[in-house]
């Protein structure tokens, strides 16, 4: 699932409709609510919290500082390292392991990150919005009608590896669609090269046209797949490419660039132990949310959330999003559709501690939660919802090194290094 925003603004809207249409019989999903997350992030029109040319303020009071604390669970004994996973694969500590691919990330407006793959031989390179709530690889065909005039498009007929499959694809985020046909051909990232089955797209609604990738690789379980279509991280192990069923976040702003490592984890982009709270269901990465406090005071207990890398805010029920804001000072602009704080006061914002499972407490500080100031007000990373679930987003994401470890059901954060 995705977050197309435009400008500096995040795209949200409460679910009204089926999510995803599919050509085979729909997967079982844990709640009824998990089969509507497609719509919980999703292209919508420009706001005008859009066009209010945000700037990033960060109140001397509130620097920018990131506490993880451990819980009753240890770490996972593959990656508690620094140095014994190179030991034990005579690597050198800084070296990275051959069956590892390092992706750069580029931040758009801190809203959504995009890295590059390929398709095809000779390849064709693609710039992918990688998503951790969804699970389809879709690119845009050479003979789509609507796509943006600046998207690279996939030809099929100048790769030799392509394998024609014509099986329709169609998948609905909100008010944004995609609709086309499946193919087959070799996909490249990093040292990797493997045949795996994606989804050209023929046709993209209007939401899609400012967007700077040309497509979506979906990086959650095979059980939310449209057409049943293996995901691509899965069919890389199923083709023995990684050293390790494993892939890490490390989130930038647009003064640095990101990195998506898939194999491994890059220990020079964390200090400490990886901390894990076990994944709940295998369809979205959800896990436990045990709590969400802010100064002294509990807001949310028992529920669920998804850690979402396709999701710039933090979004929750209305009631306990308004909730929390309040206690934080907070007040809802119907404007611009976001939480603010006058900037005067941005200053005395206390820091939100978001506990995963009973053993991995997130601190998240003012400064990692602040989306920035327009005029005499300051945005808050926060947006409420209609569901009960909770989405965990690039808010919560950045601040940490996040390793989703696909061998073990786990999520795991790091502090930074």
């Amino acid at each position: 699932m995705i977050s197309l925003v435009i400008g500096l603004s995040f795209a949200y809207a409460p679910p009204t409709t089926e999510v995803v249409q599919k050509n085979k019989p729909a997967v079982a999903k844990a709640s009824p609510e998990l089969s509507m997350m497609a719509l919980a992030k999703q292209p919508t029109a420009q706001r005008a919290y859009g066009q209010t040319h945000l700037q990033k303020q960060v109140p001397p009071a509130a620097r920018f500082t990131v506490a993880l604390k451990r819980g009753t669970t240890s770490t996972h004994p593959s990656f508690g390292w620094k140095t014994k996973w190179g030991q034990r694969l005579g690597l050198s500590e800084v070296g990275l392991p051959s069956g590892t691919a390092s992706v750069p990330l580029t931040d758009v407006s801190n809203s959504y990150y995009y890295g590059t793959v390929s398709l095809g031989t000779p390849p064709q390179a693609f710039k992918v919005d990688f998503d951790t709530g969804s699970s389809n690889l879709w690119l845009p065909s050479t003979s789509c009608t609507n796509c943006p005039s600046t998207a690279t498009k996939y030809d099929a007929a100048a790769s030799t590896t392509y394998v024609a499959n014509g099986e329709a694809f169609s998948i609905q985020y909100g008010s944004g669609s995609c609709t086309g046909f499946l193919s087959e051909d070799v996909f490249s990232v990093g040292n990797f090269s493997t045949a795996v089955t994606f989804a050209e797209v023929t046709s993209e609604s209007a939401q899609f046209e400012s967007s700077k990738f040309d497509g979506l690789l979906g990086l959650a379980f095979p059980s939310i797949a449209v057409d049943a279509v293996t995901p691509i991280v899965q069919q890389l192990i199923a083709a023995s490419q990684l050293t390790a069923d494993v892939f890490a976040f490390y989130l930038q702003d647009e003064s640095g660039t990101g990195e998506l490592t898939i194999g491994s984890t890059d220990a020079t982009k964390y200090t400490g132990d990886v901390l894990y709270a076990a994944v709940t269901s295998d369809t979205y990465w959800e896990v436990a949310l045990t709590s969400i406090a802010a100064a002294g005071t509990t807001y949310v207990t028992s529920a669920s959330c998804i850690v979402d890398s396709g999701t710039s805010l933090i979004v929750g029920p209305s009631a306990a999003i308004a909730s929390l804001m309040a206690g934080i000072g907070a007040v809802y602009s119907t404007t611009q559709g976001l939480y603010y704080v006058p900037t005067a006061s941005a200053g005395a914002l206390p820091s939100i501690d978001i506990t995963l499972g009973n053993s991995v407490t997130l601190t998240l500080t003012p400064s990692s939660y602040i989306l920035g100031a327009s005029g005499t007000d300051t945005f808050l990373g926060f947006e409420g919802s209609s569901m009960s679930l909770w989405i965990l987003g690039d808010v919560v994401i950045r601040p940490f090194y996040t390793v989703f470890d696909i061998a073990n059901n786990q999520v795991g954060f790091a502090e930074l290094a």
